[in-house]
């Protein structure tokens, strides 16, 4: 018999939304591995409410904090702990947790966030976070000290490769929203690359993107912003850029989509190593990573890239092998498979 699992997150595909996607993308991978998989979205305020029991069936819930107020974090406690008396698992996906607790009112809603949060761990039976940091402040915050890293795959498909050859005129390619990113690593981008070399940037919402640089005071002029592009478009850039630029404020991680859309693309990576970072992306080989405050460090390192043909393809090959080992939708099946204890 044919084990079935459910899906569930706060958003829908396709509404430029990581884990909504990620959900969606989750339940596809799990399909492909032989399980009856299926999406739900459970939606805003009450979508826990009106779900259906899972009678019987392992669930995937993904936990963003402002999807889960008072009622819809309860309603959702209250539909695990239904499907595990059914006889289903019930793994909860931590994708962020605490607002940065920098305020007293920041304070004030982290604590009342956690508190939600441990009830709804209390429901689990396996608890995942993409990152490690995310894992140890798991366990410092005493939320959960048993937490699984399991990273975040593509949402991008992957456009086979040709047998193309970078030319001078193939872009740099930043892809993701200005929040992730180090203002001084952008600037550097605009001010130093984009003169000498085209730099495509994909991304959600060309307003949030200017509002973030001229807060900021980054010039982007001399960027190509491509907002709200759909999937296979931005496929098709990636698929032609000569490397990916990761300006990303904790540092390249398992945590960011975007990275592993580059990374499953077979891209060189010029991104940061941050807090974030883990050592299994260190060693890859598919990075030439920088500090996240040495500006002129990480633009030497997308000059030493993009001049040398192979050195880029060395990098290449090495991103191939990390899709295969921890980025790909077929491991990271696997990985949620033995968190469901599916055989």
């Amino acid at each position: 018999m044919t084990q079935s699992v459910v899906v569930v997150s706060a958003r829908p595909e396709g509404v430029f939304d990581g884990v909504g996607d990620f959900a969606a993308a989750l339940a596809r991978a799990l399909g492909e591995t032989g399980l009856d998989a299926s999406l739900l979205t459970a939606g805003e305020p009450d979508g826990f409410a009106r779900l259906e029991p899972a009678r019987g069936r392992h669930v995937i819930v993904h936990y963003v904090p402002p999807h889960f107020t008072g009622a819809s974090a309860a309603a959702a406690g209250r539909w695990m702990a239904q499907a595990r008396r059914d006889g289903g698992q019930a793994v909860l996906v931590v994708h962020e947790y605490l607002p940065p607790r920098t305020t007293l009112r920041r304070r004030i809603a982290s604590m009342l966030l956690a508190r939600r949060l441990k009830e709804l761990i209390a429901q689990a039976s396996a608890v995942v976070v993409t990152h490690g940091v995310a894992r140890d402040d798991l366990a410092a915050l005493g939320l959960t000290a048993s937490a699984h890293v399991i990273p975040v795959g593509s949402n991008v498909p992957v456009i086979p490769p040709s047998p193309h050859v970078v030319t001078p005129l193939s872009p740099f390619v930043i892809f993701g929203q200005p929040a992730s990113f180090a203002p001084a690593l952008v600037r550097a981008v605009a001010t130093d690359l984009a003169p000498l070399r085209p730099v495509v940037w994909l991304a959600r919402s060309a307003d949030e993107i200017r509002s973030w640089a001229q807060r900021e005071g980054v010039g982007i002029d001399r960027v190509d912003v491509r907002p709200g592009r759909p999937a296979e478009e931005i496929a098709a850039v990636l698929a032609t850029a000569a490397a990916a630029v990761a300006p990303i404020v904790d540092g390249v991680s398992t945590r960011r989509t975007t990275v592993a859309a580059a990374i499953a693309q077979g891209l060189p990576v010029i991104g940061t190593d941050g807090p974030c970072t883990s050592q299994v992306l260190r060693d890859s080989g598919a990075f030439a990573l920088s500090p996240v405050d040495n500006a002129q460090a990480f633009v030497e390192q997308a000059g030493c890239v993009v001049a040398d043909a192979t050195l880029r393809q060395t990098m290449s090959n090495a991103a191939h092998r990390l899709h295969a080992t921890v980025f790909s939708w077929s491991h990271i099946a696997r990985r949620y498979r033995d968190l469901l204890e599916v055989s």
